[in-house]
């Protein structure tokens, strides 16, 4: 059985910070960037712009239940304190 975590917001900035911690119960992952910059995500590394997972203006990303990372969120922007959104989903 799944359970959701109560959705938030991060404010991202020219540094890589981690947005999420690392979760064993992780089972599924949303991202929205709603800022007009652009964010970069990783899973475990520094997040890096122009490298991995860019996420432009209104961009989001997702990951369900067969291809997810446990592994702590980090991400960056090109412009700072730009905001995203970030549902996260894990076990019960």
């Amino acid at each position: 059985m799944k359970d959701t975590n109560a959705p938030t917001n991060a404010v991202v900035g020219l540094t890589s910070a981690q947005i999420l911690a690392e979760s064993p119960r992780r089972t599924g992952l949303f991202i929205r960037n709603l800022s007009n910059h652009t964010i970069a995500i990783a899973f475990g590394n520094d997040a890096v712009i122009g490298s991995g997972i860019n996420l432009l203006k209104d961009e989001s990303f997702s990951m369900g239940a067969y291809d997810f990372s446990t592994a702590a969120v980090n991400a960056i922007a090109d412009f700072a304190g730009c905001n995203i959104s970030i549902q996260e989903f894990v076990l019960e």
